[in-house]
């Protein structure tokens, strides 16, 4: 899964998952009309955790090199709002199916904090 560049101070670049490319991922796991709904859970978290455990690996070579603690702070946080991001795409298209929701259909996210901000 290609991945977004976050720059540092140092030469280092830290890798973060691309918004996109997870919600195609994402996209094609909710497609899949021959999996259960048990294969399509477990694939979702699958995809979720290699995303993160890649900008983490990443992170930690750019730490290594020399990038500073903001940088890696920034790259932790917009790999979790990538995350997020996909995560709720995924739930309004392929679980929330409401084309025309109610105002008790809605779905909204709401940041409380926890991984950086």
């Amino acid at each position: 899964m290609p991945n977004e560049p976050v720059s540092t101070l140092s030469s280092a670049v830290i890798e973060v998952a691309s918004r996109e490319d997870l919600a195609r991922a994402l996209g094609a796991i909710g497609a899949d009309e021959d999996a259960s709904d048990a294969d399509r859970n477990r694939r979702l978290v699958e995809t979720l955790k290699t995303a993160r455990a890649q900008t983490l690996q990443s992170l930690e070579t750019a730490l290594d090199a020399g990038a500073g603690g903001f940088a890696a702070a920034s790259a932790l946080c917009l790999c979790q709002d990538h995350i997020i991001q996909a995560l709720f795409d995924y739930a309004t298209r392929w679980i929330s199916r409401a084309t025309n929701p109610t105002s008790s259909e809605r779905l909204s996210v709401a940041a409380v904090g926890g991984y950086g901000r």
